[in-house]
């Protein structure tokens, strides 16, 4: 703080002294227009004074008053004061090497000609200095906040500088306003490298910066000594104003393209009310430096003075709007502690005057009072404080400034779970509270696919949504993914990552990340106040999600612990019934009634097992009837329920009913979706007929991936080609053992993430159907048994070897044939041929 400390103690007294002097203006006699303190004419003045109506150019030097030469403008003035108001008074000027004489009544200089002028240079050098040095304070470690202090420092002493410019106040006052107008414009390109974005300029920053200060420094030389030459040569003047134009277009330009370019929502944000203030402020300054440029130009440089605080009223409302400089929670504690102190005080003003009225004068005096109201605010402060707080954040900000709280909840509330879904629904509603956001949706996996989703919005359908390509980028980078920062990209991959965003309705995605490495992510939809997300709310999500990734992991590794003893045992279990079974088979081996046998027991199951499923399925047909038919009946209900709270204005009822809407949907979605699960199982167990019928292959296969959706969702993609494939007759409860054979083989071969292809075609009078995989493949020793009865390539306990055989066996006995095809490393494929012909009585 020792900066601002200095400027404070150099530019505050520099300032009340110019102040000063522009104060004692007021109600003097003067010449009708302003004399520097060389002679010249400065372009400052209103319209309606008589030197401008006289048409006195600006710029021009005073030789001579009434005839007599002029050696000084503080004897100018004194002889101007000598004289009542409305006289005529002969002036001979030079400019260009020629001097002509001009008449001009004296004066009164008025109120009005007072803050027009001198009193608005006053009251623009004050406020840039206040803001300077309140934004500094407020962020001194901010590269964009030291700069603005320069650049406000600077601007003070260009404008407290110009009040003794033209009164009489030393040559070193007159110095300073030169120099600080040469470098003005240097610290406009010093603060477009860092507001209101930070710039790098590819690399070339410190130099670009320091040239601009270079060339300041020449011009502030250049310009003092020109300023006393005698005639005076203003053409560093001129130089200099037209350097600040063009310092002016920089600044705005780099406000304008950073409200344009690619950016946070809240960067573009403050980018484009800091552009607007600008552009507001600084084009008449811009035209009248131009215009001044121009030999002293038309213009009274004044009047540009007049727009500078659009600019603070734009930087105001993008600190407490959009958090400009980060000093949004600085702003609301600044707030909440002002409010708290009027307070206190109101409430010390109303106990004196309560004592007063209740036990006369001598209470009101008495430290006993004083010492029992300490006390009391001593007590009631820290809750009083909370409370303001709270609504000023409710009231303005509409969310709640105090984080660590909110860190604290969550922490203790973390490493006491291990529940997965418990741990992100915890993080879900801390996050929903703490930020008042839509929705928030939270994603994890581990070492292979997608394991887990929860999303705060029953809205969004989570059960659709997958996000393969927004994965990769946060696995990639492992940085914030925001949805702005994606509009109007066209390459590939960002309009992918911009599409998964829309689709979790999100506008901002924040990496799960441990260990190095990425294992989810926090998806944040907008905030309820429609403001964006500042870097306090990043910070905290970051903390939050660091917490939760390893509640995450540790609540995995315990469950990933609980299923491999659980394993273990099954394990140990199989491998003893395994030996059981070998001993009592061990003569019968391999021998092929044993296989056939095996195969009957199997066939036999699954007719069993038909069975079972059909009855369970015509059970649960009732249940679900009850459910989907009163669903309507208790919407209707529901829906008068509804009409009577509105009419009697009833908010509470309302929200009741539009719970109870919520709950109606969930119940119903759920009831849909079980009876598509029983339609399928009916479908492929077939146990209502059970006869040859010709049936449509497509059902089959699509029945068949039904069933098996949970091995190969969100890691298989599945390619069907089968448009042209036309009705066979078979018995389709076998046919369909033989697809979810095959395709069960097909998802066990693709180990991680992979693809399946379906392809069928008529060729003569069969219809055939190919079944390929991007598994590990099979070998060629291995591929001449895959139809031999209990021969499997996978590990002792995930397979019996029968799945091929017995569909071997089936296709067999409907006049068809299997063939198989697999090379190691680029997955097999099996084509399974049936004839088209007539239906038939059965197929044994």
């Amino acid at each position: 703080m020792w900066i601002v400390a200095a400027v404070v103690v150099c530019v505050v007294p520099l300032g009340l002294y110019c102040t000063r002097l522009a104060t004692a203006w007021r109600h003097e006699v003067f010449p009708g227009f302003f004399v520097a303190a060389n002679r010249a004419v400065p372009s400052v003045g209103r319209y309606g004074w008589t030197g401008l109506r006289a048409g006195l150019p600006f710029h021009a030097q005073v030789v001579s008053v009434d005839g007599r030469p002029v050696t000084s403008h503080a004897a100018l003035y004194a002889y101007v004061r000598s004289l009542p108001p409305e006289v005529e008074v002969r002036y001979g000027v030079e400019k260009h090497g020629g001097v002509r004489e001009y008449v001009v009544p004296t004066m009164r200089f008025g109120d009005a000609d007072f803050w027009t002028t001198v009193g608005l240079f006053a009251v623009n050098g004050w406020l840039y200095l206040l803001a300077a040095i309140v934004v500094f304070v407020l962020q001194p470690a901010r590269s964009a906040a030291r700069v603005f202090l320069l650049m406000g420092t600077t601007l003070a002493l260009f404008t407290f500088g110009a009040l003794a410019l033209y009164r009489p106040a030393g040559a070193a006052l007159v110095g300073l306003h030169f120099v600080a107008q040469a470098l003005f414009p240097a610290t406009f390109v010093h603060l477009a490298a860092y507001f209101p974005v930070e710039r790098r300029w590819a690399g070339r920053r410190t130099r670009i910066v320091g040239a601009a200060y270079l060339a300041s420094l020449l011009l502030a030389v250049a310009s003092i000594l020109g300023f006393y030459a005698d005639p005076p040569d203003l053409r560093p003047l001129y130089v200099a104003w037209v350097y600040a134009a063009a310092a002016i277009v920089v600044l705005c330009g780099s406000a304008l393209s950073a409200a344009w370019e690619r950016r946070s929502a809240r960067v573009r944000s403050q980018a484009r009310i800091v552009a607007l203030g600008l552009l507001a402020a600084t084009l008449p300054a811009c035209i009248g430096f131009i215009d001044n440029a121009q030999g002293g130009g038309s213009m009274p440089i004044n009047f540009i003075a007049i727009t500078p605080v659009l600019f603070f009223i734009a930087v105001g409302y993008a600190i407490v709007r959009h958090d400009l400089f980060d000093i949004d929670r600085l702003v609301r504690h600044a707030v909440a502690y002002s409010m708290l102190t009027v307070v206190i005080m109101l409430a010390y003003v109303a106990t004196l005057v309560g004592a007063e009225r209740l036990a006369g004068p001598e209470l009101r005096g008495s430290p006993v009072l004083t010492i029992l109201f300490v006390i009391a605010v001593a007590c009631a402060f820290d809750p009083l404080r909370r409370r303001l707080q709270r609504l000023i954040d409710r009231m303005f900000f509409r969310h709640r400034a105090d984080y660590r709280a909110t860190m604290r909840d969550v922490a203790e509330a973390l490493t006491t779970m291990l529940d997965l879904r418990a741990i992100v629904t915890s993080l879900g509603d801390a996050l929903l509270e703490a930020l008042a956001v839509e929705r928030v949706t939270i994603a994890f996996w581990f070492a292979g696919g997608e394991t887990g989703i929860w999303c705060s919005d029953p809205g969004v359908p989570i059960g659709t949504v997958a996000t393969p390509q927004l994965r990769l980028c946060l696995e990639r980078d492992r940085a914030v993914v925001a949805r702005e920062a994606l509009e109007g990209s066209t390459v590939p991959e960002d309009v992918a990552v911009a599409g998964e965003i829309d689709a979790l309705r999100a506008v901002i995605v924040l990496p799960l990340v441990l260990s190095g490495g990425t294992i989810g992510y926090v998806a944040l939809g907008g905030k309820r106040s429609a403001r964006p997300y500042d870097r306090e709310d990043l910070e905290l999500v970051a903390t939050m999600a660091h917490q939760a990734a390893i509640a995450i992991y540790n609540a995995s590794t315990y469950l990933l612990l609980a299923l491999l003893n659980r394993s273990l045992e099954e394990k140990v279990r199989s491998r003893t019934q395994e030996l059981e079974r070998s001993n009592d088979a061990l003569a019968l081996a391999y021998d092929r009634l044993q296989s056939a046998q095996a195969q009957l027991v199997q066939a036999e199951k699954m007719a069993s097992l038909g069975q079972l499923v059909a009855g369970v399925a015509h059970e649960l047909n009732n249940p679900l009837t009850f459910i989907v038919g009163n669903i309507a009946p208790v919407r209707e209900h529901l829906a008068t329920l509804r009409a009577d709270a509105r009419d009697r204005g009833d908010p509470q009822g309302l929200a009741v009913c539009e719970e109870m809407e919520q709950i109606l949907a969930v119940i119903g979605s759920g009831a849909e979706r079980t009876a598509a699960i029983v339609k399928d199982l009916r479908t492929f167990s077939r146990v209502d007929d059970g006869a040859v019928t010709v049936a449509d292959l497509r059902e089959g296969l699509r029945v068949s991936l039904s069933l098996l959706r949970p091995r190969w969702k969100d890691r298989i993609a599945i390619h069907l080609d089968v448009d042209e494939l036309p009705p066979v007759a078979c018995d389709p409860s076998q046919i369909n053992q033989v697809f979810m054979n095959i395709l069960s083989n097909a998802c066990d071969a693709v180990e991680h993430t992979g693809n399946i292809w379906v392809r069928g075609w008529c060729e003569g009078g069969l219809v055939a159907l190919a079944f390929r995989d991007d598994g590990a493949g099979i070998s060629s020793d291995d591929l001449s048994r895959i139809f031999d009865p209990f021969f499997t390539t996978k590990e002792v306990g995930k397979g019996t070897g029968l799945g091929l055989a017995i569909s071997h066996a089936i296709v067999e006995k409907h006049g068809g044939r299997i063939v198989a095809g697999a090379a190691p490393g680029r997955g097999a494929e099996f084509t399974v041929y049936l004839p088209v012909r007539e239906k038939r009585r059965s197929v044994a």
